[in-house]
């Protein structure tokens, strides 16, 4: 697959890859934040949008997850979820 791709799948954004905003490089901690509210989601890299899309996130109710694909080796120091205020 393309390492350079930013891969979006399930949910309303599905299938909206975003070519280029993907690539993170090797062996160094980078800070993922991601942003959902109730009419759009966002995807920043230490501080940079790399992803914004509006729609109906309302129903949303999943826990995070994170996982390596495609051969990658992925490694997580820590993970935080917090609920933003209204």
């Amino acid at each position: 697959m393309d390492k350079t791709q930013l891969r979006v799948d399930g949910g309303p954004a599905d299938g909206l890859h975003q070519a280029g905003a993907g690539y993170i490089t090797p062996n160094r901690y980078v800070t993922i934040r991601r942003v959902v509210t109730p009419t759009s989601q966002a995807i920043y890299v230490d501080g940079k949008q790399r992803f914004a899309h509006a729609g109906d996130y309302s129903k949303i109710n999943r826990a995070v997850s994170v996982f390596a694909s495609n051969g990658s080796i992925v490694t997580v120091k820590s993970v935080r979820v917090r609920r933003l205020g209204s």
